[in-house]
């Protein structure tokens, strides 16, 4: 195994890298999805309001 550094480094580095961007978009989604439901709820009082 140890004769292939290279291309297990480099393979590594992929699912590193693609566990960041994962978690990345993950936490990013969520904090959209929270906006996005308390700017629906403030609509819906303001609606029920009039």
């Amino acid at each position: 195994m140890f004769e292939h550094w290279f291309w297990l480094s480099v393979s590594v580095a992929c699912v590193i890298w693609y566990m960041t961007v994962t978690i990345f978009v993950a936490i990013k989604g969520f904090s959209d999805i929270k906006s996005m439901f308390t700017k629906l709820s403030r609509q819906k009082d303001e609606s029920e309001n009039i």
